[in-house]
């Protein structure tokens, strides 16, 4: 591509009047933002995900210490709660415990994936409303909600987990749905929380 450079075009680019080429750059700029912005979300909660596999589970046993006999090993909790496999001599490490170890727990605490839970809520579309649904699916802190059956309608949402040391399980949500009784198309916020 030969490009040459324009000195009139260069010049009108620099009028701060042209409404055009402000709105051009803006929504340029956005798009960049909430690109980078999707890339960082990935990285960090990848590497997230990860730290968590490799963290060490306390076992809380009032600082007691004990030993489960498992096959021809041991499993050897000490009395800082963490939990390592010996030999049977009962003093070779052979592993330290983490949590990718243990699949019930990998699975816990993974960030995304399916998740069907029941789910009590109360929201306000064009009134209050009080209802039931499911939530199915989960990704960090983001959960999407199908079917949220309502005192006025049907829904499908998506919620933001809300992480307060008194209030936990809890989320708020945005979903878009029909009323039974006029058939028209609504948006309620709610709060939702799981049983």
């Amino acid at each position: 591509m030969n490009a040459k450079f324009n000195k009139k075009e260069f010049i009108k680019g620099l009028n701060l009047f042209r409404g055009d080429l402000w709105g051009k750059t803006f929504v340029l700029m956005i798009r960049h933002w909430i690109i980078y912005s999707v890339i960082l979300l990935i990285v960090f909660g990848w590497g997230k995900y990860v730290g968590l596999k490799e963290r060490i589970p306390t076992f809380d046993l009032k600082g007691k210490e004990t030993y489960i006999k498992l096959n021809n090993h041991y499993l050897h909790i000490k009395k800082d709660g963490t939990a390592e496999v010996v030999d049977s001599d009962k003093k070779t490490v052979l592993k330290t415990i983490k949590v990718k170890d243990i699949p019930v727990l990998r699975e816990k605490l993974k960030p995304y994936g399916a998740e069907i839970k029941i789910i009590g809520l109360l929201g306000y579309s064009k009134k209050e409303e009080i209802g039931i649904g499911l939530q199915i699916l989960k990704w960090f802190n983001w959960r999407l909600d199908f079917p949220l059956l309502t005192n006025k309608g049907i829904y499908g949402g998506v919620s933001y987990r809300i992480q307060l040391k008194r209030i936990q399980n809890s989320f708020l949500g945005l979903g878009y749905g029909i009323g039974y009784k006029e058939q028209d198309k609504r948006i309620i916020f709610y709060y939702k929380w799981k049983f």
